[in-house]
């Protein structure tokens, strides 16, 4: 029954992207329809009105908006142009500066982090050429080719606790995917796009260098706050957003003006959506449920170890749910044989890059002004990629 309620729950969200509704609202919408074929209604209610006032729904709204605000000041103040002018220069005007911003950010895990690289994404010269799909996918992609391995993502952190393995040994087991989706990306991602290797420098331009590394600094303060001193992203976006307003003696008044021009009530209402469905979800046990009339239909192992994190995953649209709710299930298997861990990840991540409701691929689409339709055309096969790969990984081991 659970399964039936949970597809049903796609089939509508499906439903109301394609029809360009607003995703906070469909979500908001599922979140009551399922909570109450589980719970009272006050519980619905009050699970729903707790999940947005909760630390983490607070955190990652102002992080979100924090965000388009750097982003806002930092292109404003000529920042992303100069970044992707300069890229260029340092790497011989190859169409690979479409790429890089993105893989940079996406090194640490900030929340809503590809759209601090959209715009760098958007600014290179070779964007006017290319379609809002592959643009989407570009920095959508990139952004999330490090998230099966590094142990800076609270989903490594989490599988390597569940069960009992090092950072290193996560490393090891996961690392073949991060190479598939990279030669995928390149794959996909800058076929058909030509360029003049007539205008190609010789030598890297080290004036370029020069300005390139003073026009990411702003950047840099987020990524080394955030990575190496462990500040939280919001607070280092804070203190990066100090330092531009007084590098460019920016006074209240513009400063006031760039927030406001900023300002997403879209983002609002997607973070306050997700994170409603996402309380409802958990205090009601439908994915708990789901998982369990899995397991009693006797589905084959390979076929179980990716059918509930893939759902799961598809479902909240994030990494953490997927390995803290289908994981434990899947325990019996993955402690008797670590190699299946790269399948059962690879499936969670796929069903990460596929959601509808995760708001990199929601915020990063409509910065791009790209159909759902044509992102989905280019994204489907590198994810297929990368999960064959993790298929023969494992058969390999053996």
């Amino acid at each position: 029954m659970a399964t039936l309620k949970i597809s049903l729950v796609l089939v509508f969200l499906v439903f109301w992207t394609r029809k360009k509704m607003d995703l906070g609202l469909g979500l908001f919408i599922c979140g009551i329809a399922l909570g109450l074929t589980a719970l009272p209604w006050l519980n619905v209610l009050t699970t729903i009105l707790q999940s947005t006032y909760k630390w983490e729904t607070i955190d990652l709204l102002l992080s979100l908006l924090l965000i388009f605000y750097f982003i806002e000041i930092w292109s404003t103040s000529g920042g992303t142009k100069n970044l992707t002018t300069h890229l260029n220069s340092v790497l011989r005007n190859s169409p690979i500066a479409l790429v890089i911003p993105p893989a940079i950010i996406g090194l640490i895990p900030i929340i809503g982090g590809a759209m601090v690289s959209a715009p760098l994404v958007k600014d290179s010269q070779y964007s006017k050429h290319t379609s809002p799909a592959k643009l989407t996918f570009q920095n959508y992609w990139f952004r999330h080719i490090w998230e099966y391995c590094m142990p800076t993502y609270p989903g490594v952190i989490l599988s390597a606790s569940l069960l009992g393995l090092s950072f290193g040994q996560i490393f090891m087991l996961n690392f073949p995917l991060t190479i598939a989706a990279i030669i995928a990306g390149l794959v996909f991602g800058l076929s058909g796009i030509k360029y003049d290797k007539k205008e190609r420098p010789e030598k890297v331009n080290m004036e370029g260098m020069k300005y390139f590394l003073y026009a990411i600094i702003p950047l840099l303060v987020i990524i080394v706050l955030a990575l190496v001193f462990k500040v939280p992203v919001y607070l280092a976006i804070i203190i990066s957003i100090i330092f531009m307003a007084l590098a460019n003696k920016s006074g209240l008044h513009a400063m006031y003006k760039m927030f406001i021009k900023s300002f997403s009530f879209t983002i609002v209402s997607v973070v306050l959506g997700i994170m409603s469905f996402k309380a409802v979800m958990e205090n009601s046990g439908i994915i708990s449920q789901m998982s369990a009339e899995f397991i009693s239909w006797h589905i084959p192992v390979m076929l179980l170890l990716f059918i509930l994190p893939f759902l799961t995953a598809l479902i909240t649209g994030l990494t953490q749910p997927f390995v803290a709710i289908a994981f434990p299930l899947l325990m019996t298997y993955l402690s008797n044989d670590h190699s299946l861990l790269t399948w059962a990840y690879a499936s969670g991540y796929m069903g990460v890059l596929l959601s509808p409701v995760h708001y990199c691929l929601v915020l990063t689409r409509e910065y791009f002004k790209a159909s759902w339709k044509d992102v989905y055309k280019i994204l489907i096969i590198p994810c297929a990629i990368v999960l064959a790969t993790a298929y023969v990984v494992v058969k390999l081991r053996g």
